[in-house]
């Protein structure tokens, strides 16, 4: 039931001059439904990424905008999104970059709403995005179906050709309400957005060019 049993893909791309790239990306992957031998359901995941690269002015923009929709193996409805900014800018030897990640989530307090609104992002392509201490790679099952807004800035340093070091600080958020399974009163309580900060700190070194 964790595995996709058939998926179709089509990707598709196109350069605007020297500077200016814009791609697409489809997907559909079909579940086992839950309790059924034979039922797939279909999960379709569509995305439009934009890049813009100038050599002269040092700089790098990307943008990201994503929706997931279809079906869930539960048979729950999708309706789900990410959205994604990237700036970087080289001075010399430094290269400093601010960015933000925004995935879409349940409302966990609402027990009325059957329509799956945490988006997933595919096959658990977290590391090197959201930190590397890894907390976060199976976006809507580490959140508890919540979502997630990172927002960081990165600082690196070309020491030598073949040594860097870089610095990462992450601020994480949970996108929506999730329930706070500690709390004992009466209803039902939300755990704080907050998530906490991570600071990432690497130190690069290439031995050869292989």
């Amino acid at each position: 039931a964790n595995y996709y049993k058939t998926m179709q893909f089509l990707s598709a791309s196109a350069t605007f001059g020297q500077n200016l790239q814009l791609s697409f990306l489809e997907i559909a992957d079909g579940r086992q439904q839950e309790g059924s031998d034979n039922t797939i359901l279909y999960r379709t995941t569509l995305g439009l990424n934009g890049s813009y690269t100038s050599d002269a002015e040092n700089l790098l923009l990307s943008a990201k905008s994503y929706w997931q929709g279809g079906k869930s193996a539960k048979g729950n409805r999708i309706n789900a999104w990410f959205l994604a900014f990237h700036a970087s800018y080289n001075i010399d030897r430094f290269r400093f970059t601010l960015g933000g990640d925004y995935f879409s989530g349940d409302d966990g307090l609402d027990t009325t709403d059957q329509v799956n609104n945490a988006f997933n992002n595919l096959y658990g392509s977290g590391h090197g995005y959201y930190g590397s201490m890894d907390y976060f790679r199976v976006i809507d099952k580490h959140t508890l179906g919540g979502g997630l807004r990172d927002l960081y800035v990165k600082l690196g340093f070309g020491i030598t050709e073949k040594t860097s070091v870089n610095l990462a600080y992450h601020d994480f958020a949970l996108a929506n309400r999730v329930i706070d399974p500690n709390y004992t009163g009466n209803g039902l309580k939300a755990l704080s957005r907050e998530l906490g900060t991570e600071l990432d700190f690497a130190l690069n070194h290439s031995l050869s060019q292989e």
